[in-house]
């Protein structure tokens, strides 16, 4: 599980490739395009935090899984997951974790960069969180503030047909296929849930059909992520932005 603050980014990786080979990570103090570089402790392979991929070392060129994960509050968790656990602050380094140098110094509510871009890209203000969708034949990146005031959004972002959704108990945003077998779902609004279109099936935020033809099925999640839009834009120059 890995954060870079300078990109409000987070991204979950399987740390595991195969039965023999198990990444162990550490934070390097370097940074690419303002993204933290991670290391692993057996190559010392440089890895971009956003991406996945390592950009330096004799890894190159590898990446790892990402895994599908949400970000919310913590009271939004506390709230729908009261068993769940959370990482323990007791790490034997003596630190308050409970607060952020880059908010002392004003970061998060400047326009300015700190470090230098290989590609700057000037569609969207550099700090607007967007959330970015990668596949291997396109990227596409939406701004937060799109999906939270419509709900959802439906698109085709190459030859995958996706849907992004508007958790708004969990406060989080989710994606999925709109594939579903032969079929590609269109979905619309109706009083808290999606209703698809052909059938009438009734869905909830979380991909569960809970009432029509379709109940019981699930929609495949995607994996998608949020960052600040200078990040992302530095990392995938070809991506394209979601127009509203």
């Amino acid at each position: 599980v890995t954060y870079c603050p300078l990109c409000l980014s987070s991204s979950v990786y399987q740390g595991q490739r195969d039965s023999t080979d198990t990444f162990s990570f550490g934070v390097s103090g370097k940074i690419w395009n303002s993204n933290t570089l991670l290391f692993d402790k057996s190559s010392h392979s440089l890895w971009s935090q956003l991406s996945g991929e390592a950009l330096v070392g004799p890894r190159t060129g590898a990446r790892l899984e990402r895994v599908s994960s949400q970000v919310m509050t913590w009271s939004a968790f506390k709230a729908h997951y009261p068993s769940g656990e959370v990482l323990s602050r007791s790490t034997g380094i003596v630190r308050d974790y409970t607060q952020d140098p880059y908010e002392r110094q004003g970061y998060y509510r400047s326009f300015a960069l700190w470090y230098p871009l290989n590609h700057e890209d000037d569609r969207v203000q550099a700090k607007e969180l967007v959330y970015g969708v990668e596949f291997a034949d396109a990227k596409k990146a939406y701004l937060e503030t799109d999906i939270k005031h419509s709900g959802f959004i439906q698109d085709t972002i190459g030859s995958h047909s996706v849907l992004l959704v508007w958790d708004p108990d969990e406060q989080t945003i989710r994606l999925f296929s709109r594939q579903q077998g032969d079929s590609v779902l269109e979905f619309e609004a109706s009083e808290g849930f999606l209703k698809e279109k052909e059938t009438g099936t009734l869905w909830n935020v979380q991909g569960e059909a809970v009432q029509g033809t379709l109940k019981g099925q699930r929609l495949q999640s995607e994996v998608g992520q949020s960052s600040f839009w200078f990040c992302w834009a530095s990392q995938h120059p070809e991506t394209d932005l979601y127009s509203n």
